[in-house]
């Protein structure tokens, strides 16, 4: 029984994770609508599952066909059900904003200008003179920058789906 390399097939997984972070920053940047309502996310939340459960199926045959075994289409089945599940696992945290605070902290220096605070007026004379207030908030950072939130969406949609297509990598392996 031969026993290919399989970093060949795994690479093609990592392909298509990249083009689906890619896809998923572009959407966000030309969309229009707010991602806020509930139904835009249930709706989000549901295509990006199908979408990587369908991509996970064709890696999942093309594994199959790499290894030289005979392609088992209910073992590919079964092998993309974990991409599809950790995908809407990764779309549900990337709704919440104090999971998307991390990730946009780390981007929102790129595209944000040199200075963001605003001077600020002492109230009465005896007082204590505040300079400067940073009015920063993620709110406020992924409404004037579209590609912030497309980026958190689309590190965890990332992740996620790349630990469902290794969980499910195991399945048909040993299927």
């Amino acid at each position: 029984m031969p026993n290919p390399d399989t970093k060949q097939g795994s690479s093609y997984s990592f392909s298509f994770v990249i083009g689906i972070l890619m896809f998923i920053i572009t959407f966000f940047i030309i969309s229009k609508t707010n991602t806020d309502e509930f139904y835009i996310k249930i709706i989000l939340f549901l295509i990006l599952s199908v979408i990587a459960y369908a991509i996970s199926l064709l890696c999942n045959f093309a594994s199959q066909l790499y290894m030289g075994k005979d392609i088992d289409s209910t073992i590919a089945l079964k092998g993309a059900i974990p991409s599809g599940v950790s995908v809407f696992i990764g779309s549900i945290l990337a709704s919440i904003s104090m999971c998307r605070i991390p990730v946009a902290s780390l981007f929102a220096p790129l595209f944000m200008e040199e200075s963001i605070e605003q001077p600020v007026n002492s109230p009465s004379p005896g007082s204590v003179k505040v300079c400067h207030i940073t009015n920063l908030t993620l709110e406020h950072v992924e409404s004037q920058y579209k590609s912030i939130i497309g980026i958190s969406w689309g590190f965890y949609t990332s992740i996620s789906m790349m630990v469902g297509m290794m969980i499910g990598g195991g399945i048909i392996t040993n299927g």
